[in-house]
């Protein structure tokens, strides 16, 4: 019984069997009518409807039928099934064939019930014009197209092209499942269509846009391992991320254009470009790995995305690039033949062969290079005007090919652009933004705009160098003219007695309006009396108002060029020009410009009569016409260049300028002034903190070392035109602009007031003001002692300010004599405040906000947190004796980083700031930031950065980078020195155990005591360097809680403070009181500071404690003294002090001596020296021995 249930099941399951042919009629009665069918029998679910012999015929369905296929043959016309209801198609399918003409239109719905065939004739299409439904499978057979209008989106089944065609003419004309591809061509029919279903395939297929109305966009993925080509006169679209293996061809049809939006747009294959070529774009940006043949051309054209081509191009085919979207091509394209041409857009150059062999015709738009430096070799022909551009100084752009053509050259980017071959193009080369170097040959007359650059070892024609513009001269020729206008500069570097700059004239008119800039920097043997040539060949050279400054050389000599013009020479000599007399109390300066005096620059004491109290400085003439604003800091006065936004400074008496600004222009600062060494300006910018009043230690940087002041006031440059600082008073020039009283004002932060000073003077005839007080000046005799302080995050801090509070206070007290600066992070919120001063205090520190509970040892909110610099700082403050003395910490750190790569610390090792990683050169900046605000809140004080202490190098140990951290940690401090200070002390405290739990099986072990025995090696190498153990229950980590086994807690992060503090201070030999005793020696040996000058003799031993100090001896001890006891072996004992080198020496007539032996020199530790000097000793004549301490 069960068995013959089971098969009744089965057979109700199957589809139902073919029975019979049913004819169609010559007639129009409705399809579900006997008379429509010749026999009277309407066909059903097992019957196949037959339409033969019959002309154009068009015929309702009446209602749902159900057919088992549909065989359509020898028909004269295209036959019509019209009406809204649904015909369920079986396992028989659709067949048309036979005649010459006619096809099938259904307008009805038509439902798949089983798997079918629909194999069309040529020329008999079948076209549904209604929807499909079902899931079950149709494969499309025969030659002639399948015609798929409506919405079939309730289509589940698979659909496969095995040959002929499938045109569509909705977005889901193929169901809701995937399109096998097994041949044949898609397209779309009628309208442009966009296709989301996944494709396979299975065999080599087509995808066709007709023409331009008829464009077929591709969304869903394709794969498979066969090949795909791309035909039509329309847009074939592809973004999905295809993986099919088999390749793109196209070049069937004329004008076919491929729009890929994603980078797998192409599968993994070859794009091969044949017959009639090819364009191609992008939709969105795309980079495509794909290689390219082109054995015939290719466009690329605007999509409206850049397009990038990172696999190579090979073929003779030609390239053309049109479009204002971006080409990249950054394979190997060595065998790429076809030559560019470069019509609109950006062409980027990825690789030095990016262009293949061929020639680069440049008929408008832009070359540059991407990613780094690039030299390309290819000889180019430049048609129409055509940008060369290097984005920046990482992207320079090489061209050592010859360049030809009639069109005409543009430079842009900030980088350079080097042209080493000969150029023989006829129309002009301009350079719009960032430097042209020429090392080979330019026929094209050159003209340099203003805060641009021209440099090379080339020839050039003639150069044409616009007011604000730069020549660096190295060792170019010019053939023809060269015009410096007024506002411009030559900069000619002399780094030594040979190999310095020369501009050479071959025969050449040099006109001069400009400065000459002479860059003696490195040049350390220059002095009075030397003579440079460097002007050489000029048939003539036209003095227009020459005039010259200098750079790096000492303010002792200055440089004569009386005989620059005659005979290309400038001599260097001593500099007598003096330095301005102060004047007692108060004194204004500024640059007048009116009618009642001659234009110059002034000082005057009374801001209401400043024409009635002037008096001139120097005689140059007419500094306004080039010159704006001018600053004073009681010696030199700072003037920007008008046209070039240079900075400068100058005695006034002298003719000589000293650049200050590098190539930092100032055309969005008005008003720089000077005060205790560092610069006060008003910003009109759209960088930094915006508009403002700004401080800034850095002239050639000042928007990376300013700190915003008088955060209340935007000071709009259109009403205040000027500032003054003077270390007790700001003071503003107002114009009449928004109806206010124009003059002089004194501006107050405490309460945000401004007093008009001038009366009714308005100085409208004035540029430039500033104010210096006499009376100040002696007072700058104080210090602050500035900490710097960084590393990772146990830098960062993980401490507790409820660790602070007086009931359980390491620090004892609340604090109130040091000042603390915190950064700003380089990529997240946090580390509060920022970038301003302020005194320390309990608990007083970057602030977190946490949620009571979150600890549950600390349930209060919120949680302040802080790392080592609290302690760090709080000891070294303890320890300088001098009372009046300030400290300043100013930390920056960032959680995870460590010094191996660029995008963190990284030290370049070099001068290059640039070249330094992004954190740190963020945190040089900051340093910068801290110098220039402690000198504004103590315009008294000089600023002197004692050391730095380092907390870092578990990232290092975490991320294989444990091997290079003694190279880079040793090159990190050295780079640090030389960008602050030479003799900068460094203490860096260890990894600890505690960070790994003491376990030699974690994977962090080997690593973390890789960077430990690191840490600990770079300290032996260096005496300014020490390194603080982090071993025991001192140094406990936070097991078990939130922040991690790497973090200290709070006790810890103090005690590391501490052990820094002590050790910077021990290591840095601070002298405070300036007595040549340092404080740690001094306080040790008498307890404080006040005991002992140095000259007086403590221990009344004949020796002064100063000499003690240098011998390693004890100033207290009579008995200690350094002293020679000789003996027949001659030799010498005594106790050394650490970080002192004993030099041994002997000599006949007690004054000249000879070195003997190795020096001694005990490092960390004091000790025991010891000398034999038996194999010196000589008595005829009689021998003298003495050992130097230094």
């Amino acid at each position: 019984m069960r068995r013959f249930i089971i098969a009744g099941l089965l057979v109700g399951l199957c589809p139902a069997a073919r029975s019979a042919d049913i004819y169609k009629a010559n007639n129009t009665t409705a399809l579900d009518q006997s008379g429509s069918w010749t026999g009277g029998a309407v066909p059903g679910s097992t019957d196949t409807a037959v339409y033969t012999g019959l002309g154009a015929l068009s015929t309702a369905m009446g209602s749902d039928l159900s057919w088992y296929g549909i065989s359509s043959t020898d028909n004269s016309g295209i036959w019509t099934i019209t009406g809204s209801e649904t015909l369920t198609i079986g396992a028989g399918g659709i067949t048309t064939g036979g005649g010459t003409s006619g096809g099938v239109k259904v307008n009805a719905n038509i439902h798949q019930v089983a798997d079918g065939e629909y194999n069309l004739g040529t020329g008999r299409n079948f076209t549904l014009n209604g929807s499909l439904s079902g899931s079950s499978a149709i494969e499309k057979t025969g030659n002639g197209a399948l015609i798929l209008v409506g919405d079939n989106s309730s289509y589940s089944g698979t659909m496969t092209l095995s040959s002929g065609i499938i045109a569509v003419r909705s977005g889901t004309a193929l169901g809701s499942s995937s399109l096998i591809l097994n041949g044949g061509l898609l397209n779309a029919y009628a309208s442009s269509q966009t296709l989301a279903n996944d494709m396979t395939l299975s065999a080599d297929s087509i995808v066709q846009a007709v023409n331009d109305s008829r464009n077929l966009t591709l969304t869903g993925t394709i794969d498979g391992s066969s090949a795909l080509t791309v035909r039509g006169a329309g847009v074939v679209t592809l973004s999905g991320n295809n993986t099919y293996a088999g390749g793109v061809s196209m070049g069937t049809d004329i004008g076919t254009t491929l729009v890929v939006g994603n980078n797998g747009a192409l599968g993994s294959g070859v794009l091969t470009v044949s017959g009639n070529g090819g364009i191609i774009g992008a939709s969105t940006g795309t980079t495509l790995a794909n290689d390219v043949t082109l054995d015939a051309d290719l466009e690329v054209t605007d999509a409206g995305a850049n397009l990038f081509f990172t696999g190579t191009l090979s073929g003779s085919g030609s390239l053309t690039k049109n479009g204002i979207r971006a080409l990249l091509l950054a394979g190997d394209n060595t065998g790429f033949s076809g030559g560019i041409t470069h019509n609109t857009g950006v062409l980027s150059v990825g690789n030095n062969n990016g262009l293949g062999s061929g020639v680069l015709t440049l008929n408008g738009g832009t070359l540059n290079a991407y990613a780094t430096d690039r030299e390309l070799a290819n000889d180019m022909v430049v048609t129409a005007d055509s940008k060369l551009e290097a984005v920046n100084s990482s992207r320079d752009l090489t061209l050592s090919g010859t360049i030809s053509g009639s069109g005409a050259v543009i430079k842009s980017g900030a980088g350079t652009v080097t042209l080493s071959g000969v150029c023989t193009y006829t129309n002009s080369t301009t350079v719009s933004d960032g430097t042209l170097q020429i090392d080979g040959t330019v026929v094209s007359p050159v003209t340099v705009t203003s805060a641009t650059t021209l440099s090379g070892s080339g020839l050039v024609d003639s150069v044409t160098l616009q007011s604000g513009a730069t020549l660096d001269v190295g060792t170019l020729t010019v053939n023809d003219s060269l015009v410096l206008e007024a506002g411009s500069c030559a900069m000619v570097e002399i780094a030594g007695a040979s190999g310095y700059d020369v501009l050479t004239g071959s025969g050449a008119v040099l006109n001069v309006a400009g400065d000459f800039i002479f860059d003696f920097s490195g040049n350390t043997t220059v002095q009075a009396g030397d003579s440079f040539t460097v002007l050489q060949g000029w048939a003539s050279v036209l003095d227009n108002g020459l005039s010259a400054a200098t750079m790096g050389l000492d303010e002792n000599l200055t440089i004569d060029i009386s005989a620059l013009a005659s005979n290309g020479q400038i001599t260097v000599v001593a500099n007598d020009a003096g330095k301005v007399v102060k004047a007692t109390g108060l004194l204004y300066a500024g640059l007048y410009t009116g009618t009642d005096m001659a234009t110059g620059i002034y000082t005057f004491t009374d801001p209401t009569r400043p024409v009635e109290t002037a008096e001139r400085i120097g005689t140059i003439s007419s500094p306004a016409l080039t010159y704006r604003n001018a600053g004073f800091d009681g010696e030199q006065y700072l003037m920007v260049d008008r046209a070039g936004g240079k900075l400068y400074e100058t005695t006034g008496t002298s003719p000589l300028f000293k650049l200050l600004s590098g190539s930092y222009s100032y055309a969005s600062w008005h008003g720089i002034d000077r005060c205790n060494g560092v610069y006060y300006g008003i910003y009109d910018g759209d960088g930094m903190e915006g508009a403002g009043l700004y401080v800034f230690a850095d002239p050639a940087d000042p928007e990376g070392t300013s700190v915003k002041l008088c955060t209340n006031q935007v000071f709009s440059s259109e009403v205040w035109k000027d500032v003054a600082f003077d270390g007790e008073r700001y003071l503003f020039v107002r114009s009449d602009a928004e109806g206010g009283t124009p003059g002089i004002y004194q501006y107050d932060p405490e309460t945000d007031q401004f007093t008009l000073l001038s009366g009714a003077e308005t100085y409208s005839d004035w540029e430039g003001l500033a104010v210096f007080d006499s009376d100040i000046a002696p007072l700058r005799n104080r210090k602050v002692y500035l900490l710097l302080f960084g590393g990772q995050s146990n830098a960062l801090g993980w401490g507790y300010h409820q660790y602070l509070q007086d009931q359980n206070d390491p620090l004892q007290f609340v604090q109130e004599d040091i000042d603390f600066l915190y950064h700003k992070p380089y990529s997240s919120a946090g580390m509060l405040p920022e970038n301003t001063l302020l005194k320390l205090q309990s608990g007083n520190s970057n602030t977190q906000v946490k949620q009571p509970g979150e600890y549950p040892a600390l349930t209060n909110a919120p949680i302040s947190r802080f790392g080592p610099e609290m302690s760090f700082a709080r000891v070294v403050r303890d320890r300088i004796a001098v009372p009046d003395a300030n400290v300043a910490v100013m930390k920056y750190a960032y959680g995870g980083s460590g010094l191996y790569t660029t995008d963190q610390w990284w030290p370049d090792g070099t001068a290059d700031r640039s070249a330094d990683g992004t954190l740190y050169q963020i945190f040089q900046q900051t340093v910068w930031r801290t110098v220039a605000a402690l000198k504004n809140k103590y315009p008294y004080s000089d600023v002197e950065i004692l050391g730095m202490g380092w907390v870092q190098g578990e990232s290092d140990a975490m991320n294989g980078a444990a091997d290079s951290y003694e190279e880079n940690l040793t090159r990190f401090i050295e780079d640090v020195r030389g960008t602050f200070n030479t003799n900068l002390t460094f203490v860096l405290n260890k990894l600890s155990p505690n960070q790994y739990q003491n376990d030699t099986n974690s994977g962090s072990y080997a690593s973390w005591t890789v960077v430990r025995a690191a840490q600990q090696a770079v300290a032996d190498a260096d005496p300014n360097v020490g390194a603080t153990e982090t071993i025991g229950d001192n140094y406990l980590t936070s097991v078990g809680l939130s922040e991690g086994v790497l973090h200290y807690k709070t006790p810890s992060l103090l005690q590391i403070g501490e052990d820094l503090g002590n050790a910077l201070f021990d290591l840095c030999g601070l002298d405070s009181d300036e007595d040549g005793l340092p404080d740690a020696w001094e306080s040790e040996r008498f307890g404080d500071l006040s005991t002992s000058d140095g000259t007086g003799d403590t221990d009344g031993d004949g020796v002064s404690d100063r000499d003690e100090y240098g011998a390693g001896t004890d100033p207290a001890d009579a008995s200690d003294y350094l002293n020679l006891s000789l003996s027949s072996s001659f030799s010498a004992s005594w106790p050394a002090q650490k970080d002192i080198r004993y030099q041994m020496m002997k000599s006949t007539n007690l004054l000249s001596w000879t070195e003997i032996g190795d020096p001694v020199l005990f490092r960390k530790t004091n000790g025991i020296a010891d000398f034999d000097f038996s194999e010196y000793a000589q008595t005829n004549p009689a021998g003298f021995f003495r050992i130097v301490a230094n």
